[in-house]
């Protein structure tokens, strides 16, 4: 009722009788479990952009993109439990305007929901290039739709250019080694040009296997007669990345179930042999 007071003098909180939730990805599907788990009977409404339901993206660039999974596989729940939640989801109708004051959300289709409380869980959306939409050939990873978009091209083999080194690309590049595709990654490069130095591009070998739960990854070039030094980790833990020299220059990095920090160390390989 208006005029309440809590015990502290401020505007009692009301629990609202229905809530929106635009986006129907982890971050909206983890606030309608919480508002369930906290006893709340509600009127409750996902409204996602995509077709599918609730899935978690980190294999899109793995398993998924591999084939190794199925996409039924990177769904968050099982169909039974997003029934449990005595939800509506509403798919593949992005929301393209909230009007904040009535407290209703528009989308594409021309839907529109009100509730009395509306919360924004859309996440991001990847940076394209100009020109890039209609590009054949030319992907973003960011949805299921994506990731099997870009699988049925690389099944074609060829060759992948990735623009981004970052964590996402580095697993774009090495599932797409994995199926047979020669991936690059120019960053490095692109950066060194950038900065004036006219420098070419030399494409620095990399390879990726897990061996049970050993995960294994190797950047650079192991010849015969080079040493090799543990610079973090621990041998006896069974995790340590190891730098690989021979004749005064760095040729290679090891990690071995140290992932990211033998990432760190790549950019001295690619240093001493110009890639």
């Amino acid at each position: 009722m208006p005029g309440l007071r809590d015990h502290r003098g401020r505007p009692a909180l009301t629990v609202p009788d229905d809530v929106v939730i635009v986006g129907a990805s982890a971050g909206g599907l983890a606030v309608a479990e919480a508002l369930r788990r906290k006893g709340y009977q509600g009127g409750l409404t996902l409204l996602g952009a995509e077709s599918h339901p609730p899935y978690d993206r980190p294999p899109l660039s793995k398993q998924v993109l591999s084939g190794m999974w199925a996409r039924e596989r990177a769904h968050l729940r099982p169909a039974d439990e997003l029934s449990a939640l005595e939800a509506d989801f509403l798919l593949g109708d992005p929301a393209v305007r909230l009007d904040a004051a009535a407290r209703e959300v528009i989308t594409a289709s021309g839907r529109r929901l009100r509730a009395q409380a509306v919360v924004l869980a859309t996440g991001l959306t990847p940076v394209r290039l100009h020109g890039q939409d209609g590009l054949a050939g030319v992907h973003t990873l960011r949805t299921m739709d994506d990731a099997l978009g870009l699988r049925e091209d690389l099944l074609n083999g060829g060759r992948l250019v990735v623009v981004g080194e970052g964590v996402l690309g580095a697993e774009v590049a090495a599932t797409a080694r994995g199926m047979g595709v020669d991936a690059v990654e120019q960053a490095q490069v692109v950066a060194a040009n950038l900065r004036g130095e006219d420098r070419p591009y030399v494409p620095l070998p990399y390879f990726w296997t897990d061996q049970y739960d050993t995960k294994i990854q190797a950047h650079g070039f192991f010849p015969s007669g080079a040493r090799a030094n543990v610079v973090e980790g621990d041998l006896g833990q069974n995790r340590f990345v190891a730098l690989y020299h021979l004749g005064g220059k760095v040729t290679g990095v090891l990690g071995w179930n140290m992932a990211k920090a033998a990432r760190l160390h790549r950019s001295r390989v690619a240093d001493a042999i110009g890639g």
